[in-house]
């Protein structure tokens, strides 16, 4: 679970913004996520995911499909 989400408010699909708690929960694609922090530590820092080499995970993936 994430500590932090950043989601970019001034997406195209974030507009009009009546109501920002709702509009977060409505509007927000994955797309609008900028950031994510978990555990203090950033997993996904301007739109790239900051988790290693995802080839043996993706691998891992493939397998088990």
């Amino acid at each position: 679970m994430a500590d932090m989400v950043l989601i970019r408010s001034t997406d195209l699909n974030k507009q009009p913004v009546p109501d920002a708690v709702n509009s977060v929960f409505i509007q927000t694609s994955l797309a609008n996520i900028d950031s994510v922090l978990v555990a203090g530590r950033c997993k996904k820092r301007h739109w790239q995911l900051l988790v290693g080499d995802l080839q043996p995970k993706l691998a891992a993936l493939q397998a088990s499909g």
